[in-house]
């Protein structure tokens, strides 16, 4: 199983002006910033991030402390060379409260599920607990490999918007209101299982 992110870009947008920004396209080759399993990930020959688990390894996480703001965007290419399932699957956690999702508050986006009718899924992280806050059409993601550019928007008043920009820009979909401020967040991160 091969994870490809890349270029990975994770870009930190506020609606009234950019006040900071987090980028990663992994030109330099290197995972500078980067905790966790950090020998589970290489940079290959394309400037990809790419998963490279030792043997008997189960699942990784990588993942690299960021500055949240209560508008946010987030945009990140991935490739997954594989049917996601539930026991290969992946998350992208936008942003979490520590990086023990053991016991973490956060959001993040899955890809697992099994079958004809996997659907990308927006996620909120309960002191560990995972709950669904929003769904992309039935199988968006079933077939291998799951290639697509996603950009999550998540606006001052609360609302979360996910969208494939791949070829054209579409929502993916529109769900969920909140208030949790995403100030309180601190870490971004990648999870594979498998």
């Amino acid at each position: 199983i091969k994870y490809f992110f890349a270029p990975f870009v994770f870009a930190v947008f506020f609606t009234s002006q950019i006040t900071a920004q987090f980028s990663e396209d992994f030109s330099d080759g290197r995972l500078f910033g980067w905790l966790g399993h950090t020998d589970h990930f290489v940079i290959n020959t394309q400037l990809q991030l790419q998963l490279n688990a030792p043997a008997g390894a189960t699942n990784s996480f990588l993942y690299h402390p960021v500055e949240l703001r209560d508008s946010m965007v987030w945009e990140i290419y991935l490739n997954l060379d594989f049917a996601p399932s539930t026991s290969n699957q992946m998350r992208i956690y936008l942003g979490l409260t520590s990086s023990d999702i053991s016991t973490a508050f956060g959001y993040f986006l899955e890809i697992r599920t099994s079958g004809e009718m996997d659907a990308l899924e927006l996620k909120y992280l309960d002191n560990g607990i995972p709950q669904t806050i929003g769904s992309s059409i039935p199988g968006l993601v079933a077939i291998e490999p799951v290639e697509m550019t996603i950009r999550v928007v998540k606006s001052s008043d609360g609302e979360w918007q996910v969208y494939s920009i791949t070829d054209i820009v579409e929502l993916l979909f529109s769900s969920y209101h909140d208030n949790l401020p995403l100030s309180s967040l601190s870490t971004f991160g990648l999870y594979a299982k498998y």
